[in-house]
């Protein structure tokens, strides 16, 4: 349900969210490795701040993640909620990549 497994005890390790954020954001990266992929590592990719995605419903755009306001259930990977993207948020963003050379 998560990207680190289906323990939702150990989400405190990998995620900013409801239950350890102090109501804030924290700096990228002082999250435990939620998971690797083609040997690239994602940290932060749930928990302190949603991510705004491309998916679109009725003039509303998809966003998913979870934030440091969110429960426990609104991390979930499988989990998209939709919003009018000229609203303004606190807890809604975007990801920046980039490679580590």
């Amino acid at each position: 349900l998560w990207p680190h497994g289906n323990n939702q005890f150990d989400l405190k390790l990998y995620a900013h969210f409801f239950f350890n954020s102090q109501e804030q954001t924290h700096p990228v990266g002082t999250t435990k490795r939620n998971f690797l992929l083609n040997n690239n590592e994602f940290t932060d990719y749930i928990g302190n701040v949603n991510i705004w995605c491309q998916d679109q419903q009725d003039n509303r755009f998809a966003y998913r993640g979870g934030s440091f306001t969110s429960e426990p259930d609104f991390l979930q990977i499988h989990r998209r909620f939709f919003s009018d993207p000229m609203s303004r948020w606190d807890n809604i963003g975007f990801r920046l990549v980039r490679s580590v050379r």
